[in-house]
């Protein structure tokens, strides 16, 4: 969990708009697919946990249920265990065990999304990365996308 997910543009101190999504993949390292290959395992590991991460929170019930709210926090608790980094392992403990950041905060979709955002300032200050404003409507400019992969079409099944 040691590295950002945003643009490029962002990751230089830049500031960046957020427009509405239009469907193509998130592009990381910059349009230039052979630099998002250059970054190490633990770069790429960061990015995409805080892809998942950050879009788990964007989709987020409104109104969860206790099984909802009880299978975030063990989530949450799970990658503190379990992530595969040892390094951003012990990191995550320590950031999620600190009383300036709090208990996961599983009241809703928009507790979650700012709370992320927060853990996630966190591992970029600690990394010397700037922080992205927690913001709820950028947040869900980035994140809150309309999955027409996931949905079933009529007469094919499977992915």
């Amino acid at each position: 969990l040691g590295a950002t997910a945003p643009a490029a543009s962002q990751q230089q101190g830049a500031v960046e708009t957020v427009a509405k999504d239009d469907g193509a993949p998130l592009q990381y390292g910059g349009a230039d697919a052979d630099s998002y290959s250059q970054l190490s395992w633990r770069e790429q590991l960061g990015r995409h946990t805080w892809f998942y991460l950050h879009t788990l929170a964007a989709t987020y019930p409104q109104f969860p249920t206790d099984a909802d709210k009880e299978g975030v926090r063990m989530l949450m608790a799970s990658l503190g265990q379990l992530f595969p980094c040892k390094l951003c392992r012990r990191h995550l403990q320590g950031n999620l065990a600190d009383p300036k950041l709090g208990p996961v905060a599983v009241e809703s979709r928009e507790a979650l999304s700012v709370w992320m955002c927060k853990l996630h300032n966190t591992v970029n200050v600690q990394n010397n990365k700037p922080e992205f404003p927690c913001d709820q409507v950028k947040l869900d400019l980035m994140y809150l996308k309309n999955c027409n992969e996931c949905k079933k079409v009529r007469g094919r099944r499977g992915p």
